[in-house]
């Protein structure tokens, strides 16, 4: 009996070739939409998870630091203090992240970044080595570990073991190769290639001051399942005995610590100083709300073609009634064209997303594999669905034609009732709501994505490329700016110890002894750095070189740092005395204010930020700017490294261009804009399809009105008015649930970016508009098809 159920359901889909087709097609390419968009949403949730002891591992962060909010860096003396002085700490570690430096070994030389750590990095991450003892790898001074990548980039085939990596050009971090470790996954949100022992920076001078931010994270491993709550309530004590004097001599700025889970750093915090890449759980619930659109939309649009099919069989139903035919037999052919159905559907659902992997990775920056989607629980997800999705698609229509009367049926009459009518149509308003939901998703999305592209022109300077220098170049600068300027094709040149976007360097500034610390980003620079940047002056005027006042005791304070120190506008800060640097480093005098710039990506407010010239010995430039003009880059760039190299042959300009680089710390949301984008679209067209399927089963109820109309005289027009009528209802309704839908959770997206656009009415209105277009037209198809067929073939049963 199974055999024979199968074998008419294979030959009934053989003989509707077309329809068969539509449905497939338009169900498989659901499926595999839903398919990668889960591959997207579980690889971010796996993040870190990984680790053998994810669940015990936490990062050290700041709630609120010195009253500027939450940080996830912190203090170099952080780490090793925690460890002494908190026994059911099994293991720390710091990872402080530096700026590029070369890296040499024999004629192989390139920039790379790098990161100092402590040995009890091993103890807590699952990162498996290749060769070395992870145990003792960092504990001495001078000792290096590289990814097995950087092995082969460095030494091909050559044992990497104790060979020697100059760094720099000083010599004093050069390090001994002690371990190679497997490379990182892609899921883990620590990211690196060189790790340098702690001890190396330690023996150089490491700052030890509790109250200034390097690029440091701090992580501790805790015994298995234990309550944190207990080390929480001792944080306070804990910052009271190792910097409460400092803090009160400062006036008493917030100090408060915490402790992140691991596996919720890469998708829910979004502290400032944040490394690059982390992902936000606002684009999981987009992509898991547009993956479940998308499968009710293929499974809404597989129940409506299968109706609208089904009414054309009621001669067959008759006829197998009246040769014996049960009604659960019918249900069960049904059913069993159903699963057929969805069967190919889902073979060729697998296909479609082998052969879209590779565009799919490049869209999303993810690097997924076919295997990828061959997992059990994915396996067992799609036999679920298939098993629901082909009940319900075979029920619905089984349980309304198994119920017609045999002579009915045999007289082509369908059990078209009001009630049914209403669940279909209740089923292309669902899918219209998805719809329009997604379409004022995708407007948002589009608007936001267009909004960051316009603020990083408006904020960024062009054609200014930046490059790291070593400490040789840096006190030959003046020499160096001579001879690049000499060049008619370069506008400025600018040295600076750090470069918005960049690299960080965090101080703390205040008005005066007895007002609260101001974290600030500090730029030590010289004269042509604001013209290079293309920085605006609200008030006073900018650092001049030729001043002697102005080197030793001069600052320029962004909008934001002037505000933070309690002045009302920019004019009123000008010529005020303030303190920058813990321990009161510099008392100086605030000569200008300039217009607020971007050096964070719009996802963080702008901070304050403090110009001067070098204060120190030791603050030496690490990045030389060059403002090129348009015309020949490319023989003006050949001209900078020449003569770079004519200061120091064994430099090599590593350069990039400050805006492409600035571009780079949005790329995440970018790729997932886009992602969303294209997915939203494929969802919109599917739901064309089920609106197609309504159509068909519409215009196949009413065949017999149609003629009738024709005969007595309706014109085409007013026929196809009248089938697309009752659909423009059906958007209507849609649009009205859609819009607070859309419009509450697109709010709670954006509210995730510091800086960002306001939803305007005029999105839904649009959403509205081109909903309806789509409905006409493929509404139209159907009705201008029905309108002119000969009326004679609509009646000649009757």
């Amino acid at each position: 009996m199974i055999k024979n159920y199968l074998k008419v359901a294979i030959r009934n889909l053989w003989k509707n070739k077309a329809f068969s087709a539509i449905n497939i097609f338009g169900l498989s390419f659901g499926i595999c939409c839903c398919l990668l968009m889960l591959l997207f949403i579980k690889d971010e949730l796996s993040f870190d998870s990984f680790n053998k002891n994810a669940k015990s591992i936490y990062r050290i962060a700041f709630s609120d630091y010195l009253n500027q909010g939450g940080f996830a860096t912190t203090p170099m003396p952080i780490g090793p203090a925690l460890k002494e002085q908190f026994p059911e700490i099994k293991a720390a570690t710091r990872i402080a992240y530096q700026e590029p430096s070369l890296f040499k070994y024999n004629t192989n030389q390139y920039f790379e970044t790098y990161a100092f750590a402590d040995a009890d990095i091993f103890k807590i991450f699952s990162f498996p080595f290749a060769e070395g003892n992870p145990n003792t790898a960092l504990t001495e001074p001078n000792s290096i570990v590289i990814s097995e990548r950087m092995a082969k980039k460095y030494f091909g085939n050559e044992d990497p073991l104790n060979k020697i990596i100059n760094i720099g050009s000083s010599g004093k971090l050069n390090s001994v190769v002690k371990g190679v470790f497997k490379g990182l996954p892609d899921n883990s949100h620590l990211q690196f290639d060189f790790l340098i022992s702690c001890s190396t920076r330690e023996k150089l001078g490491w700052s030890s001051l509790w109250r200034q931010m390097p690029g440091n994270y701090t992580y501790v491993l805790l015994p298995e399942d234990y309550d944190i709550s207990k080390i929480t309530q001792k944080l306070r004590a804990f910052v009271e005995k190792n910097v409460g004097n400092e803090l009160k001599e400062n006036g008493n700025p917030t100090y408060k610590m915490m402790l992140q889970p691991l596996t919720e750093i890469h998708l829910t915090s979004h502290l400032q100083e944040e490394r690059p890449g982390s992902g936000n759980m606002a684009y999981i619930y987009l992509f898991a709300s547009i993956a479940l659109a998308i499968l009710i939309i293929a499974c809404i649009n597989f129940i409506n073609f299968a109706t609208a099919h089904a009414i054309k069989r009621t001669k067959e139903i008759g006829v197998r009634k009246v040769i014996g035919a049960q009604r659960f037999q019918i249900i069960k052919q049904f059913l069993s064209e159903s699963v057929i159905t969805f069967f190919f559907a889902t073979l060729l659902s697998l296909l479609f997303a082998q052969l879209l992997l590779p565009v799919y990775n490049e869209l999303s920056g993810k690097s997924f594999h076919f295997p990828d989607l061959l997992q059990v629980r994915v396996i067992i997800g799609l036999i679920a669905t298939g098993v629901i999705a082909a009940i319900a698609a075979g029920f619905f229509p089984a349980f309304s034609i198994a119920g017609i009367s045999s002579i009915e049926a045999l007289k082509g009459k369908t059990a078209y009732n009001n009630s049914k009518d209403r669940v279909r149509k209740s089923l292309v308003v669902v899918q219209f709501v998805a719809s329009l939901s997604l379409i004022i998703a995708s407007v948002v999305v589009f608007q936001q994505m267009r909004f960051i592209r316009r603020q990083t022109f408006i904020n960024q300077a062009e054609q200014v490329i930046v490059f790291p220098v070593n400490s040789t170049i840096a006190e030959k600068f003046e020499v160096l700016k001579n001879q690049l300027n000499s060049n008619p094709d370069i506008v400025y040149t600018s040295a600076a110890t750090n470069v918005p976007g960049f690299t960080n360097d965090g101080w703390p500034i205040r008005l005066n002894e007895s007002t609260p610390l101001i974290q600030s980003e500090n730029y030590v620079t010289d004269d042509d750095f604001l013209a290079a940047m293309n920085f605006k002056l609200l008030a006073g005027r900018k650092l001049s070189g030729k001043n002697a006042s102005d080197i030793t005791s001069g600052f320029l304070l962004n909008e934001t740092a002037i505000h933070e120190l309690g002045f009302k506008d920019p004019q009123q800060a000008v010529g005020k005395t303030i303190i920058w640097g813990a321990d009161n480093k510099k008392r100086g005098t605030i000569q200008g204010v300039l217009k607020d710039f971007l050096f964070k990506s719009l996802h963080e407010k702008i901070a304050p930020a403090l110009f001067q010239f070098a204060p120190y010995d030791w603050m030496t430039y690490n990045y030389v700017l060059v403002k090129l003009k348009p015309t020949d880059v490319g023989s003006t760039i050949d001209f900078v490294k020449k003569t770079v190299a004519g200061i120091d042959a064994g430099w090599v300009v590593d350069y990039k261009f400050y805006d492409d680089n600035f571009a780079q710390l949005h790329i995440k949301d970018e790729q997932q804009g886009k992602v969303f984008t294209v997915f939203a679209g494929i969802a919109i067209l599917i739901s064309c399809l089920g609106l197609l399927g309504l159509s068909i089963y519409s215009t196949e109820q009413r065949r017999k009105e149609i003629g009738i109309r024709k005969v007595l005289g309706a014109s085409v027009n007013g026929i196809v008015v009248l089938l697309s009528k009752d659909f423009v209802k059906l958007v209507l309704i849609a649009l009205i649930i859609a819009s607070p839908l859309a419009w509450y959770f697109m709010t709670k997206w954006l509210d995730d970016f510091a800086y960002r656009i306001n939803i305007s009415w005029w999105v839904f209105v649009m959403a509205g508009m081109i909903a309806l277009l789509i409905a006409l037209v493929t509404v139209s198809f159907q009705a201008i098809k029905a309108a002119i067929a000969n009326p004679v073939k609509s009646l000649r049963t009757e």
